[in-house]
């Protein structure tokens, strides 16, 4: 019951409901609807949400209630992760509520008025309660909760609540099943690859977005014990398409045999969808990974492009021009150097004391040593730059 001459009440939910959720929160969160849920994230932000005990209580607005009786919901936030939704029936009455003298509550069977068990401390000479109820004594399983109170007019209703209690050592998480928006029912959800274990690191679950474009974007996920399906957990995130990539350069000189990579920063920073992809005019002159990495091949000009992979329309380019190095396989060679392709490498003749260095397309090098000539090195087959004492030979490798 609530007394409408107090603005606020204060309500608590009950803790094996959120046990796995706030256990150790730090960025604990309360929202709650009353008659009507508005959908997550969408309801009544609770005032002075915490957990004490491993119990989550918050204020609530009783103006917001109607005369009569009014169905309350509740779920908790941590760190973006919300709760499956607790339902309460509260009473609302015109007068204020009469001083409550004593209370009771009882497991799964009533034994009748005053022979439940007595809740100590409920004549605090308040108008409502916070109730711990022991359920170290329960086994494992569903257990119906009964709680009634006594004023000065005699024993309220009896509100019961459905309880699952489980204790002991953990049940194998044996299957887990996500889906997108509307809940298909339990087991026709999309299956994901799990080894069986106590606890499951969502993180680590290979989940693709959906291929729609929306507005928001609602994940909910479960997990599956050889009990049956456990609580669906649901994140909720609003989407805004990219709009534009901007990059780090316009024009990029680059000499042969040298990388540079080029940055690029998609807007607006809340977009959901960030991964980009990456292509060069002509890969004989200059290289581009997936990072933005760029590789200097060979002497000429060529345009590397990125776009939104999710928004084809969304791109921006880079003119490179590729120059000689002075060196390079384009200028003059030292007469006793020369690098050639062989199975399974490359192989450097000449004589003397050589610095060598070999870049892949991707920009990285893969190997760089001081040698007596002649030498030769160790390549899977690929596209390389071999510079050899600041010459840059092309190589490919098959």
């Amino acid at each position: 019951m609530i007394d409408t001459k107090r603005k606020l009440c204060r309500v608590w939910a009950l803790p094996l409901l959120f046990a796995s959720l706030v256990s150790g929160a730090e960025s604990l969160s309360c929202e709650y609807f009353v008659n009507e849920d508005p959908g997550l994230s969408r309801a009544v932000e609770a005032g002075e949400c915490e957990m004490v005990n491993g119990n989550v209580s918050f204020r609530l607005d009783a103006s917001r209630l109607v005369d009569g009786f009014n169905l309350v919901g509740v779920r908790v936030c941590n760190g973006g992760h919300w709760s499956v939704t607790h339902t309460v029936v509260v009473w609302k009455l015109q007068d204020a509520t009469p001083e409550i003298t004593a209370a009771e509550y009882f497991w799964d069977t009533d034994p009748g008025l005053n022979n439940a068990t007595a809740i100590a401390g409920a004549d605090n000479g308040k108008g409502w309660l916070d109730i711990p109820v022991p359920a170290n004594a329960l086994s494992n399983g569903a257990h119906l909760l009964g709680v009634r109170v006594r004023t000065a007019s005699g024993w309220s209703a009896t509100h019961t609540n459905l309880v699952h209690i489980h204790s002991g050592e953990l049940t194998d998480i044996v299957g887990v099943e996500y889906f997108w928006g509307t809940d298909p029912g339990e087991g026709e959800g999309t299956a994901v690859d799990i080894t069986p274990a106590p606890t499951i690191e969502l993180e680590n679950l290979a989940i693709p977005f959906p291929a729609d474009d929306c507005d928001e974007y609602t994940l909910s996920v479960r997990g599956k014990t050889a009990r049956g399906w456990g609580n669906t957990v649901s994140w909720t995130r609003k989407n805004t398409p990219a709009s534009s990539i901007t990059l780090s350069d316009s024009e990029l000189e680059m000499e042969q045999g040298t990388t540079h990579l080029l940055q690029a920063e998609v807007a607006p920073d809340n977009t959901l969808f960030k991964n980009l992809l990456w292509s060069s005019s002509n890969p004989d002159i200059v290289t581009v990974d997936a990072s933005g990495m760029l590789t200097a091949i060979g002497v000429g000009e060529a345009t590397v492009s990125v776009k939104a992979a999710r928004y084809a329309n969304v791109e921006n380019s880079c003119k490179v021009s590729v120059t000689d190095n002075g060196a390079g396989i384009y200028g003059p060679v030292a007469a006793d150097v020369t690098v050639s392709s062989i199975a399974g490498g490359v192989e450097i003749g000449g004589s003397g004391a050589a610095s060598v260095r070999v870049i892949g397309v991707d920009g990285i090098i893969v190997a760089a040593l001081q040698t007596a000539l002649p030498a030769t090195v160790s390549l899977t087959p690929a596209i390389y730059v071999v510079t050899v004492n600041g010459v840059s030979y092309k190589v490919v490798v098959e």
